[in-house]
């Protein structure tokens, strides 16, 4: 019974910590749920991947990658608009190796995308930006 009370604890305190008016603790709060790479956590980052803090977005998006959220990529290429977040979710994209290169494909096709985010892709703009690790 020891177990499952823990479990129900840290996950209340997981609540409280995606809903606090401190961005630090939200960070912390996308960190944690980064960490434990459960891509069945990835609702929980939607509100945090477009939260108005810089720090907490790119919290977000590092999240996202470790998870590998392919949910969530949209929201991660979005991310490559913002100068605040662009690094790390450039970084958080490589986790995902060359798997997601339609996504990247059409993001770059789609007419809407932000120029912004078009040089920011890898390949957008004639440069490869991808990790050295991929």
């Amino acid at each position: 019974m020891a177990a499952w009370d823990g479990i129900l604890e840290a996950t209340t305190r997981l609540k409280d910590m995606l809903q606090s008016n401190e961005d630090i603790v939200r960070v912390q709060a996308a960190l944690v749920l980064g960490y434990t790479k459960v891509q069945s956590f990835y609702p929980s980052l939607f509100e945090l991947i477009s939260d108005p803090s810089p720090e907490v977005r790119a919290a977000a998006a590092q999240a996202v990658g470790e998870m590998k959220s392919r949910e969530l990529l949209p929201n991660l290429i979005y991310l490559l608009g913002d100068s605040r977040t662009r690094t790390v979710a450039t970084q958080a994209l490589g986790h995902f190796g060359m798997d997601i290169l339609p996504e990247l494909a059409e993001a770059l096709r789609w007419p809407q995308t932000p120029e912004t985010i078009r040089r920011a892709l890898p390949w957008g703009d004639g440069n490869d930006r991808w990790p050295a690790s991929l």
